[in-house]
């Protein structure tokens, strides 16, 4: 527009003199325009690079967190059901912080029931991860892309779900499971599952009751070392190999669980609590199945399948096929391939979870569970365990009251400790304060 005005003046002046003035500004205005054009371009550039740049490093921070929380989600998974081997360190019992883990979940009989008592690791999979991530709120407007939005959008879609966390069978939830596949599979995975069962559940609270075809007692021998398959008395072993075996255990076991079912009744609580929960191996497809006698079988199945989880009873069926399971299982576990497949009803919603199967082989479960074998749990204290009589030496657990250091109480002037007064000798032979 300039260069136009120039030569309007020039020409229409007829002045030589105003071409020369003119042209000089004309070039000079329109190199500053481009000029100024050029530096604007530049600075957009430039900040467009400095937010795309503060944006990546934004986004890799975001990352960082996210793959710490997954990493939490993991590591807190294992430590709620730890592999094979932190199970056997856990039996040996050669660090503290791995000897406070054996036995600890409790059903609830001497202290508060453990929300995870009876959740059975199976393997390793993908779960929900247990933090959110929210995309930006702000979409670019239609037919723009931004890649940067989509970033941050692919960012959260691969954060929905975090893998290898431990997978575990809610059997106290679902009552009863059945394990289908090739035989070896299962008899892995149930090997592996029974081992970190009788890792954290104390014998006198969980008792494993197996049923197993005698051509297997090489695959189940190991059983016998775990404290879990006594009975109170160390009399007699929770095991059969036979069907009369199995009929002889099963008879003295199944009136104890009707009477447990009566004595609930129709309106009884949920959250009874029993002496002891039994675990149901049935290792033996036939005993279910076969046509001879099942006065017993018969009955003790359509209890634990129907009731078992209100009378703690809890029941494992194995088989080589799915459609051989009970149709009343609560849940399913499918080994029938590499990947390991876990359907169970949760509320009004089906739950699919694939998982990596834990295998172990019994030379493993063996060595385990002779680990195990020799560890005894300290006798609850009874009543009868009161002191008729205590005197005052033996509240301070002294000999003679020279032996009670009064003296160094009192320049202690711990107030927190001398103020305390013991007052008797509880069961067990604790002082009670």
């Amino acid at each position: 527009m300039l260069i136009g005005l120039g030569l309007s003046v020039a020409f229409i002046g007829n002045n030589p003199s105003y071409l020369l003035l003119s042209v000089p500004l004309m070039l000079g205005s329109g190199l500053v325009g481009i000029i100024t054009y050029s530096n604007e371009r530049k600075k957009y550039h430039q900040a467009v690079e400095r937010r795309q740049q503060a944006f990546h490093a934004y986004l890799a921070d975001v990352y960082r967190t996210l793959q710490d929380l997954a990493e939490q989600q993991r590591c807190a998974s294992m430590e709620i059901h730890p592999n094979f081997a932190t199970c056997l360190a856990i039996a040996r019992r050669a660090h503290p912080d791995d000897a406070r883990h054996l036995w600890e979940r409790s059903s609830g009989l001497g202290r508060p029931r453990d929300p995870d008592f009876l959740h059975l690791r199976l393997g390793t999979g993908r779960l929900p991860s247990t933090f959110k991530v929210k995309p930006p709120a702000t979409r670019p407007q239609v037919g723009e892309a931004d890649e940067l939005y989509e970033r941050a959008v692919q960012l959260a879609r691969d954060f929905q779900h975090v893998d290898n966390v431990a997978i575990a069978l809610p059997l106290s939830q679902v009552g009863s499971a059945g394990l289908a596949g090739p035989r070896s599979s299962v008899l892995d995975t149930t090997r592996a599952l029974l081992v970190y069962t009788a890792t954290l559940h104390p014998p006198n609270e969980v008792k494993i009751v197996a049923l197993f075809p005698n051509r297997e007692r090489h695959e189940w021998e190991w059983l016998r070392w775990l404290p879990h398959v006594w009975d109170d008395e160390r009399k007699r072993r929770y095991l059969a190999t036979s069907p009369d075996q199995a009929q002889q255990m099963l008879t003295e076991l199944f009136p104890l669980l009707q009477k447990r079912a009566l004595s609930r009744g129709s309106f009884a609580d949920d959250k009874t609590t029993f002496p002891q929960t039994y675990l149901f191996i049935f290792g033996d497809p036939a005993l279910s199945t076969s046509s001879t006698d099942t006065s017993v079988i018969g009955p003790l199945t359509h209890l634990l399948l129907t009731q078992g989880a209100s009378i703690g009873a809890y029941s494992l069926f194995l088989s080589d096929r799915v459609e051989a399971l009970p149709g009343a299982c609560g849940a399913v576990v499918d080994l029938s391939s590499a990947s390991g497949r876990l359907l169970f009803s949760s509320g009004y919603q089906t739950v699919e979870l694939l998982f990596s199967p834990d295998r172990l082989d019994a030379a493993h479960a063996e060595g385990f569970a002779r680990t195990l074998a020799p560890v005894r749990l300290k006798p609850m204290a009874a009543k009868a365990d009161l002191p008729s009589r205590v005197s005052l030496l033996n509240l301070f657990k002294a000999k003679t009251v020279a032996d009670i250091p009064v003296v160094t109480w009192w320049k202690q002037r711990d107030s927190h400790r001398s103020l305390e007064v013991p007052l008797g000798i509880e069961a067990g032979g604790e002082s009670c304060i």
